[in-house]
Formats: structure tokens, C-alpha cells, sequence
């Protein structure tokens, strides 16, 4: 579940994970990524309250409970309710951070993870042993840059850290929007 103490935090960008010793390129790139979560978290497409209002103007006849209220932004505010509204939210708001500018330690993460990705792409194994070492290795880079996002402080859980990752690189050429990807996946294993 999305921590409500960052969720109180990220309404003014936090600047913590963004140090005294990171470059001005460090810190602009981190307040970027910042920056595009707040924008979401104050946007319609995440805001319990905005979205609960909104529903409410539209259903005058319906009395919404505290216990229903309560249930509706702690459902929003979950992390797959999270990611899926920010999903939708990427579709119209492109996150497009340098990362030759990010923090060291989650630069060489990505970098590492894009070059995983750029083994598979261009040898296309078809060993399913190879396959899944390497699906194994590219999913565990891609959960240590996760992890160090929310090590910075630039993402509320491992969880959005995975897709905030996964939209650079999508924006980067590395990775494209594919739905379908995870079925077809678990077929090749089987």
C-alpha cells in the first residue's frame, strides 16, 4: 500500500535522495522524476478527493459513507491502483528524464538493464534455458534500479520505481508498449 506520509510529502516535490554532493544535472534530473509524480498525484487522474467529487456530481442521488470514502482512496492509493492510474496518466504526460543525469548508483542500474536488453534484441536466443537466464537477469536489473529510486526517494515503492524505469525506457528507444508481453512470456516457458 502507497505510504500516506509520502503521499503528504510529494505534494511539495520532497528533496530528499537529492544531496549536497550530486551535481546540479543530478539534482535536476531527480527533481524531474519528482516532479512527474506530483503532477500525478494533483492531477484528476489520481486525486481521491477530485475523483470521489467528480463522481458525486455526476451521481447527486448517491450518499457516499465515511467507511466508503475510506475505502475508495485507500483502493486508489494501493499500489496496482496507483500504477494503473498512472498508466493512463502516461498516455497524454511522457516522462522524459536524462539519464546520463541521474545519480550514479540508479544511472549505471538502468544502463546495465538497457544493455540486457540490447543483448536479447539483437541475438534473440532460442534456447529456453537462455531465455530465462536472460528474462531472469533483465527482470532483476530492472527490480535494482526500482530499488534505487526508492532508495533516492524518487519513487513510493519498488513498484511504480519498475514502471517509472520502464517509461524511460520506453521515451529512450529501449522498450516499447506492449501489453501482450507477459502472455507471450509464460507461453515460451512452457
Amino acid at each position: 500500500m502507497l505510504d500516506l506520509r509520502y503521499m503528504a510529502e510529494t505534494l511539495s516535490p520532497p528533496q530528499e535522495g537529492i544531496g549536497e554532493n550530486q551535481s546540479t544535472f543530478e539534482q535536476e534530473a531527480s527533481q524531474h522524476v519528482s516532479d512527474y509524480l506530483s503532477e500525478f498525484e494533483r492531477s484528476i487522474n489520481f486525486n481521491p478527493d477530485q475523483r470521489l467529487q467528480l463522481y458525486l456530481a455526476e451521481h447527486p442521488d448517491q450518499e457516499i459513507s465515511d467507511d466508503d470514502r475510506k475505502l475508495f482512496v485507500d483502493t486508489l492509493r494501493t499500489g496496482e491502483g496507483y500504477k494503473q492510474q498512472l498508466w493512463l496518466w502516461r498516455n497524454e504526460h511522457r516522462l522524459e528524464a536524462d539519464v546520463k543525469h541521474f545519480p550514479q548508483p540508479v544511472r549505471s542500474l538502468i544502463y546495465e538493464y538497457w544493455a540486457t536488453i540490447d543483448h536479447i534484441k539483437n541475438n534473440r536466443p532460442t534456447d529456453k534455458d537462455e531465455i530465462r537466464n536472460l528474462d531472469l537477469r533483465r527482470n532483476l536489473e530492472h527490480f535494482a534500479a526500482a530499488k534505487e529510486l526508492v532508495n533516492l526517494g524518487l519513487a513510493p515503492n519498488e513498484t511504480i520505481g519498475r514502471l517509472l524505469i520502464h517509461f524511460i525506457s520506453i521515451e529512450e528507444g529501449f522498450d516499447v508498449i506492449d501489453p501482450e508481453r507477459d502472455i507471450r512470456r509464460l507461453q515460451g516457458y512452457s
